[in-house]
């Protein structure tokens, strides 16, 4: 979402900063170069990157849309990319409690949605290098799966 302003914020900035948790909303959860999809190397909610983002010029905006998309729609028509963590494999939420209480979900895949229309939204998968489009339907159940969990990003 960074490079959207010009030059982004190298990802080793995020690896040299971040810090290594269990519990993915405190820091990185499992090893970064694991396998994809499963719980034990499973990545990072919104609340552990902003610091990050705030330190290095741009405003981090972590929300849930807890099932209405106004949120997130109000944010693309500002012209803010915004990170949105979507359950690709359905809902396989399970909540864990050895680092305070979290949820995660195997299948898990963060993309940045940079617009949306009446059929659905648009988003960016850094993964892939690819643009998707998913219809709202779709969208919004496997952006519910985590509550809708969302990270938009501004410059400061």
């Amino acid at each position: 979402a960074t490079a959207a302003y010009g030059a982004g914020i190298p990802e080793s900035v995020f690896w040299d900063t971040t810090p290594l948790s269990a519990n993915p909303h405190w820091g990185y959860r499992g090893n970064i170069d694991g396998w994809w999809g499963n719980t034990d190397d499973y990545g990072i909610y919104p609340e552990a990157l902003a610091p990050t983002l705030n330190a290095n010029g741009f405003a981090a905006d972590v929300f849930y849309g807890l099932g209405d998309p106004a949120a997130l729609t109000a944010r693309l028509d500002a012209g803010v990319p915004t990170l949105v963590w979507l359950g690709f494999w359905g809902d396989t939420a399970v909540t864990l409690d050895d680092a305070g209480v979290y949820t995660v979900a195997a299948g898990e895949h963060v993309v940045v949605a940079y617009g949306y229309d009446g059929d659905g939204v648009y988003v960016s998968d850094p993964a892939s290098g690819t643009m998707k489009f998913f219809a709202w339907d779709h969208f919004l159940a496997m952006w519910n799966v985590l509550d809708g969990m969302s990270l938009g990003v501004a410059p400061a």
